[in-house]
């Protein structure tokens, strides 16, 4: 809160210094959700000893979001309260009704505990379809056989048991709040002297817009050895995603708003996933037990869609859907070279083309820039990560004292360091354009955004991560006496303690548009927060 000040001008007029007048906001948030679901199971014997359980059930789901906010200014001293504003008034509410409702049916046939078939079909109606589109469905199919049960199968000792599996489905994804719907936003307008509502567009719907479709195919198996000391699991998969939802920039001239959500092309993904967890050692007053886990995706536009250009979008229009490439791909024209022609110790600008000029080297008045570009934008990666691991250990000291660790890997993918760029190349408020003590390649990536591309700046997020350390010991229950406490624990832990990475920025795993259409950058974010527990467990 700040206490207002009178200022004098030439003559005599006051005018209020608004940088020290008292003000007060206020911002209520409610974010209910409700659920409501049934389901009724059969289940029976049918010929041939097979188990034959059916399951029909709907379910019902309302997500609501309620945001009022109110502002006032020259606060009377001596209260807080909004009554107490004087001037500059503003009020704001937000409503958001999300409803859907879904039926399914499930039937599941297992033969001899070994030949598992499982058949369901989901439909879904929901309040963010288009008008003009009700229903959708979503098959699912799946079998899987424990072949190491067979009694034709070879029984080694090193093998427990090995099953292999195989599966087809479909999912979707629904609109957003009022994507499919064209409404208008109110606006108070002058006209003469008076203040007048008014309304303006404030979102161009679709009425046929529909949840996009995802169609998987997978196959893989599971098997343990060595009596379950050691177990492996392995998955590939593809998945072709249909009536992809993107944002698709409108035309100035239509009138409307920016942008409009559309069902546009076929985004296809495939990917391994793989887990081994294993039991490395078992003694009486040690146990090391650990899990590794890695998956690998990669995803393209296969079709965009008929006659629609490739999308523009993110910070500077850094990023693009275009056919055949990841979505939301990063394109700039990238640093070829540089160098210190005159050996002053800096990267000059002098002589180097303005923002949006030819590729370099240019000679202008008898000089030539220091950097030299592609004549062209070029692929420079894509912004989600088409490699993660994990590695989980857990040690148990003397049956009472366990210790966990987890190392988290991501890789393979971009991110807009737009703080970096932000300071450097609009701002000219970094050391990497004057200092002579910084890398000529610093200097070089400020001369590069200077001849407009943000290349330079879209960094290798890949990071490894320590994501969480914990010590865990159990209480004996012999101390815990008379108190019926069946058990308890105490455990102290720190996460997010340290990270390795090439990033520049404080930590490749900020996005600033989270809510963004693939849009990544770091602009301004705080990193994700380094934090400690303590934490008692007790069982009655």
């Amino acid at each position: 809160m700040h206490v207002g000040n009178e200022i004098p001008t030439n003559g005599s007029t006051w005018v209020t210094d608004v940088t020290k007048q008292a003000k007060r906001g206020q911002t209520r948030v409610q974010i209910p959700t409700y659920n409501a679901s049934a389901s009724f199971t059969g289940t029976r014997t049918l010929p041939y000893n097979i188990q034959s359980s059916t399951t029909l059930g709907g379910q019902y789901t309302r997500e609501e979001f309620h945001n009022t906010s109110a502002f006032g200014a020259i606060l009377l001293p001596g209260t807080s309260s909004l009554n107490g504003t004087s001037a500059r008034f503003a009020v704001g509410e937000t409503n958001q009704e999300i409803v859907t409702i879904g039926a399914f049916g499930q039937q599941q046939l297992a033969f001899r505990d070994r030949l598992f078939l499982t058949a369901g079909l989901r439909g879904d109606d929901g309040s963010t379809f288009g008008s003009k589109f009700s229903l959708i469905k979503y098959p699912a199919l799946s079998l899987s056989w424990v072949a190491s049960e067979e009694a034709f199968f070879p029984r080694p000792e090193w093998l427990s048991q090995l099953r292999l599996r195989g599966a087809y489905g479909q999912s979707g994804q629904r609109p957003g709040f009022r994507d499919p719907d064209t409404f208008f936003s109110p606006v108070s307008v002058r006209v003469g002297t008076a203040e007048v509502s008014g309304v303006s567009p404030g979102g161009t719907g679709n009425a046929d817009l529909k949840p996009e479709r995802s169609t998987e195919f997978e196959g893989g198996f599971d098997a343990s050895f060595f009596t379950g000391r050691l177990g492996f699991e392995l998955t590939a998969y593809t998945r072709e995603t249909s009536d992809a939802l993107v944002s698709r920039p409108l035309a100035p001239s239509l009138g409307t708003t920016q942008n409009r959500f559309d069902n546009l092309g076929t985004v296809e993904n495939k990917g391994i996933e793989a887990l081994v967890n294993a039991t490395l050692l078992d003694l009486t007053d040690f146990r090391w037990e650990t899990t590794i886990t890695g998956n690998s995706n990669r995803n393209k536009i296969v079709d965009l869609g008929k006659g629609i250009a490739p999308i523009l979008f993110g910070f500077s229009s850094s990023q693009t859907h275009r056919n055949f490439y990841p979505l939301g791909s990063y394109f700039a024209r990238k640093v070829v070279s540089y160098s210190d022609a005159n050996g002053d110790g800096l990267i000059s600008r002098v002589n180097c083309p303005a923002y949006g000029g030819v590729a370099s080297p240019q000679v202008v008045g008898g000089g030539t820039c220091e950097v030299v570009l592609t004549d062209s934008a070029e692929y420079l990666g894509g912004p989600l990560p088409t490699r993660e691991g994990n590695f989980n250990n857990t040690i148990t000291l003397f049956r009472d004292f366990r210790i966990s660790g987890l190392l988290n890997y991501r890789g393979g993918y971009r991110i807009f360091n737009t703080t970096r760029e932000f300071r450097c190349g609009q701002f000219l408020n970094c050391r990497d354009i004057q200092d002579r003590s910084t890398s000529l390649d610093d200097q070089a990536k400020v001369i590069a955004r200077l001849m407009g591309t943000v290349a330079p700046y879209v960094e290798d997020a890949s990071f490894v991560k320590l994501r969480e350390l914990a010590l865990t010991y159990t209480i004996p229950r012999s101390w815990l006496g008379r108190a019926r406490i069946e058990g308890a624990s105490v455990t102290l832990a720190g996460r997010n303690l340290a990270t390795w990475t090439d990033y520049t920025g404080f930590d490749p795993e900020v996005n600033s548009n989270a809510t963004g259409n693939f849009t990544t950058s770091d602009f301004l974010a705080q990193p994700p927060v380094r934090y400690f527990t303590g934490r008692f467990n007790f069982n009655f």
